[in-house]
């Protein structure tokens, strides 16, 4: 599909009561060194000053546009902002997140450069006085679409919607309405509509750690995930975009992931439960590959299938051990 010499693009930030840091995410796209943007800011009925921040940018700036609405999440926020969208391509900022000056420029010469109908760069994860830099490639790398979706799938690619610039081609079905996990939901059918991603070694987006995410993700120890992985796991066999044993596998790869930190982490009848119901989902995917599991999940597999306790009293055993390795403790953002 042919790019305009300059295209739009569209900026979508919803925002929810992020007063302390929606300045910083707002002013970093006003300084945006490439000119042709519109950012579409919609308020979640926030009950800080987050809308007249959003508003004071509004005047100051014609290429901003503020929707204020009722507070039903931030899912419906964005597809709301998709619909009014005007550009070529679209981009999605967290309201207390923030960009690199050049990060339009540089997602759209990637896209120019490669043909591609997406891409993606690096995360520099902002802690309390330190920064985690998150690489997602050494050098410039094109993945076609069936492996744009395997490395999201498998969690290689952040299966966030924001770091990146889409066609908007791509955005087909609507970011459903969920309490966790909306973004990944829908990134690999978005990916699955186009001719491929582009990774830029750069670092370019700002992803600020809060202590309110980390709570969340403590309480539910991604169990909610499992659902989804086995939604991924239908829509691409229905669509062929990965041969049925790697499919099955990436089930597999993920579901060990979560089986470990639950049964590190939690303790009770609900523990035992919710890896009750990852066993059967490992079940139902078999066989699984040992060299796309991974050698160590693959026995940690065998063991989970064989008896729920043992896995149990394994993971616990060497938790402790690396508990009591760890050296230093990172400080999230309020």
């Amino acid at each position: 599909m042919s790019m305009q010499e300059n295209p739009l693009v569209s900026w979508i930030v919803a925002v929810y009561n992020t007063e302390r840091y929606l300045e910083q995410c707002l002013r970093s796209i006003v300084e945006q060194t490439y000119p042709h943007w519109e950012l579409l800011v919609v308020d979640d009925g926030s009950s800080d000053r987050s809308l007249a921040i959003s508003q004071r940018f509004e005047e100051q700036d014609s290429r901003i546009r503020v929707i204020a609405r009722p507070h039903s999440g931030k899912p419906d926020c964005c597809n709301d902002a998709i619909a009014q969208a005007k550009g070529q391509f679209i981009g999605f900022i967290d309201s207390d997140d923030w960009i690199e000056p050049d990060t339009t420029q540089v997602l759209l010469d990637a896209i120019r450069e490669t043909g591609k109908d997406c891409a993606s760069c690096g995360y520099m994860n902002e802690f309390v006085g330190e920064t985690v830099y998150d690489p997602v490639c050494q050098e410039q790398q094109m993945l076609s679409r069936s492996e744009a979706v395997a490395m999201i799938y498998n969690r290689r690619l952040y299966g966030y919607l924001h770091g990146r610039l889409y066609r908007r081609e791509l955005l087909v079905e609507p970011i459903p309405q969920l309490p966790r996990y909306e973004d990944f939901a829908v990134i690999y059918k978005w990916l699955s509509h186009g001719n491929g991603l582009t990774l830029c070694p750069r670092f370019l987006y700002h992803y600020r750690q809060r202590m309110s995410s980390i709570m969340n993700s403590d309480n539910d120890h991604m169990f909610g995930f499992i659902p989804l992985l086995e939604g991924c796991f239908h829509y691409v066999k229905d669509n062929h975009l990965l041969p049925e044993k790697q499919n099955k596998s990436l089930v597999v790869r993920n579901c060990m992931r979560i089986a470990k930190d639950i049964a590190r982490r939690t303790r009770g009848p609900e523990t035992y439960e919710r890896l009750k119901m990852i066993r059967r989902v490992i079940r139902r995917m078999q066989p699984a590959s040992r060299e796309i599991v991974g050698t160590k999940r693959y026995w940690r597999m065998h063991l989970l299938l064989v008896s729920i306790t043992a896995f149990e009293f394994v993971m616990r055993l060497r938790h402790l051990y690396i508990k009591g390795n760890r050296k230093s403790k990172k400080v999230y953002y309020e």
